[in-house]
């Protein structure tokens, strides 16, 4: 009798059971007869159980991933280089992109240039905490390498970044897809249905985290799938991918992102997983969640030190809260008279909807998953509109983001997923045996009818989007050559320690593009992570006696405001242009000034309160009780002997006990030292703060360090060493 063995064999990380053998090795039963998808039945049987010869393992899906994504990237930076050459001026310099992203990613840049970790900036509103808002990517590396690959002033900087995630989001679903056994021309299908994904162009032209952050969806997808297979280490390198994806969401600018496609990895692994027991796929799910959570630490960590105390802690703003409001056939074909000047592009096509349900219909589990995805996020995006929302928004993680709208991104990312499988069990008879009958014919059809329909549409909305740039940049164009031309630059620079400026020009036509010229600004634009007593000083910050209480010294303002600013005193125009004019004031402001006399406070309200009422009134100074929060005496003097970007060393000298005002937006993180003894800060004239010192000569030391970031920077590094000392136990074990 001879001893029958069941051997196993291992190919591209899947188990499979070969032919009965004897112990000789002789086969006792026939091989199985090759597969081929010679019907429409058999091609929509799942690739998981049915691979075929062209399926990749994740070596060929990588370099599937790598050609495209590279195509990708060259036809992004061709349009945008052409854009250039015919405008003159950057692509993806719109919107937020300007008012916000931009001054922060520049001023982040130019403190990495400097060999000084950017914590902190005095260009923008007074100052600002770079590193603790994360929309500008102060510590994501793509954003300061298109800064350092683009001349100064840098104005093509997101052009570059943007072509870049293309690339990035192109080859991350063409991984994903083949990860899926979808074949070549399938998964380049979907790869190209989301780089005309008409909702992610909006992102990009004028929301550039929010696109940075989409670009790792797939790849934090495809991380999940390989995830939720047994042989999969979970701490391996497709740990390492999920943790990763998860991690760039963050530090490209959009916490928000990375919880939205965390939780559907994380129900990707428990709904699709391999695993027999729930302990086991729920503990890889926490896994992927935590080690991402852990890598982001030092960006989520800063921000959530300052999250509380700044206008974003308040919660949601009515006017920020935008929801889908569009009819229900929207998705399928755009509204008479909206198709190219809706706001929000929230189109699908038929095809691709059409594709979805075939990979509905034959692929099972994964496209039931995936569809279920997209119904979800459709709903979601409809706000108040529907009872869901408001319940998910209750919760904690949920309640400080803003606008509902943005859930559309899952739909639009899952029916494109959809629609590549759709395609791919319509291809692959075609592709297998190059037959022609009605099921090529299909395949052909809608596979051509969704990139036709994509493609028109998205070349109605890029023809709007130039029309409406052509219109509004030659006056962003001609303010800045106004600025550039002008005496602003010089007249800052001369004086080293008094160069705040107030912008009253209306923001969308400046903004906040002064850090281009290295001049401070007291406003331009909304900041959320400021204090909450910084919108009261900003929006009224127009009445000459706040500016003086604020600290101005220059005013941009438009020639039809030049005389109510001139009339102020100590207040003289010093230039005039055809749109806009300068003044100055005379003698200028100081940044740090010993208080000839303060008002004691209770609270941060009555400071406000009182700076509505009548700028003219002594300086508000928020006191607790104790001997070194007694009232001011005479004024002193107080000489800068050192300073830079969040830090400064003073001697001060006064009578007796004063306060030292010091001319900085106070944010948490902010310290002071007298003579080497630390000092307590008192929140003073609205959004600055102010230090007691004795009477007599003294060093005073004042310092901002960004909470969070030592801790978090402290948890990635531990978390990495641990996942790597995990991960070679278990390849010293032999588990593959």
């Amino acid at each position: 009798m001879q001893l029958l063995v069941r051997r196993c064999s291992v190919r591209n990380g899947r188990r499979r059971l070969l032919p009965l053998a004897s112990r000789e090795g002789r086969t006792l039963l026939p091989k199985k007869r090759p597969f081929r998808l010679g019907a429409f039945g058999h091609a929509a049987m799942s690739s998981t159980n049915n691979a075929s010869p062209r399926d990749a393992g994740p070596r060929e899906a990588l370099v599937d991933a790598a050609i495209a994504g590279s195509a990708a990237s060259l036809v992004a930076l061709a349009f945008f280089w052409s854009y250039a050459q015919a405008m003159g001026e950057p692509w993806a310099l719109g919107g937020d992109n300007q008012l916000i992203q931009f001054p922060i990613a520049f001023e982040a840049y130019r403190g990495w240039s400097e060999s000084r970790i950017p914590e902190w900036s005095t260009r923008l509103w007074s100052g600002y905490p770079l590193l603790a808002d994360p929309i500008g990517g102060p510590l994501y590396v793509p954003h300061m390498l298109a800064f350092a690959l683009t001349a100064a002033p840098h104005l093509f900087a997101f052009d570059v970044s943007t072509g870049l995630h293309c690339g990035l989001f192109v080859a991350g679903t063409v991984f994903l897809l083949r990860l899926l056994q979808v074949s070549r021309v399938a998964a380049a299908f979907g790869g190209a249905l989301l780089l005309l994904a008409p909702f992610s162009h909006q992102w990009a032209t004028h929301l550039i985290p929010q696109y940075s952050a989409l670009a790792y969806w797939p790849w934090l997808f495809a991380a999940a799938e390989m995830l939720r297979r047994p042989e999969t280490s979970p701490v391996g390198g497709f740990a390492w991918l999920g943790w990763l994806a998860m991690a760039g969401q963050v530090m490209a600018g959009y916490p928000e992102f990375a919880l939205y496609s965390g939780i559907v990895a994380g129900l990707w692994i428990l709904v699709l997983g391999d695993e027999r027991t729930l302990g086991s796929r729920l503990g890889r799910a926490i896994s992927l969640g935590f080690g991402g959570l852990a890598l982001a630490a030092p960006q989520l960590l800063t921000t959530a030190a300052v999250l509380s105390q700044s206008m974003r802690g308040e919660g949601p703003n009515p006017w920020l809260s935008h929801a889908l409001s569009l009819p229900w056939t929207a998705p399928l074909h755009p509204p008479a008279g909206t198709s190219v000047t809706a706001q929000f592009a929230t189109f699908l096509g038929y095809a691709s909807l059409l594709l979805s349900l075939v990979a509905v219909a034959r692929r099972g589990r994964l496209a039931w998953f995936i569809a279920s995805v997209a119904a979800i996020g459709y709903v979601l995006s409809l706000g108040p509109g529907t009872p869901l929302y408001p319940a998910l928004h209750a919760l904690p993680p949920f309640a400080i983001f803003r606008g509902p709208l943005k859930f559309w991104q899952l739909t639009e990312v899952s029916v494109a997923l959809l629609a590549a499988l759709g395609a791919d069990v319509l291809l692959r008879p075609v592709l297998a045996t190059r037959r022609r009958d009605l099921v090529a014919a299909a395949a052909l059809v809608l596979i051509a009818g969704a990139l036709v329909e994509r493609g028109a549409y998205t070349a109605q909305r890029l023809r709007h989007y130039a029309r409406f740039r052509a219109d509004l940049l030659p006056r962003q164009g001609e303010m800045l050559r106004s600025i550039e031309d002008s005496g602003l630059v010089e007249r800052a620079s001369s004086e080293r320690f008094s160069r705040t400026l107030f912008a009253a020009h209306p923001e969308l036509i400046f903004g906040n593009m002064n850090v281009v010229f290295g001049v401070d600004s007291l406003r331009g634009g909304p900041a959320q992570l400021l204090g909450r007593t910084h919108g009261p000083a900003l929006r009224n910050a127009g009445r000459p006696g706040l500016l003086d209480r604020a600290g101005a010294r220059f005013v941009l303002a438009s020639t039809n405001t030049c005389d109510h600013f001139a009339a102020a005193p100590d207040w003289q125009i010093v230039e005039t242009r055809p749109t806009l004019c300068l003044l100055e004031r005379t003698p200028p402001p100081l940044r740090y000034e010993v208080l000839a006399e303060a008002a004691p406070l209770g609270s941060v309200g009555e400071m406000v309160e009182r700076m509505r009422a009548d700028a003219t009134l002594p300086v508000g100074v928020v006191l607790d009780a104790g001997p070194s929060a007694g009232p001011p005496g005479a004024a002193g003097e107080a000489r800068i002997l050192e300073e830079s970007p969040g830090r400064a060393r003073l001697r001060v000298s006064t009578d007796h006990e004063a306060l030292l005002l010091v001319r900085e937006s106070w944010t948490p993180g902010w310290s002071a030292a007298v003579d080497d003894v630390a000092a307590q800060i008192h929140r003073a004239g609205g959004p600055f703060f102010a230090v007691a010192v004795p009477a007599g000569e003294h060093l005073v030391e004042i310092e901002y360090r960004a909470r969070g970031l030592r801790e978090g920077t402290a948890l990635a590094l531990m978390w990495a060493v641990i996942a790597l000392l995990l991960a070679m136990r278990r390849a010293r074990a032999g588990v593959h």
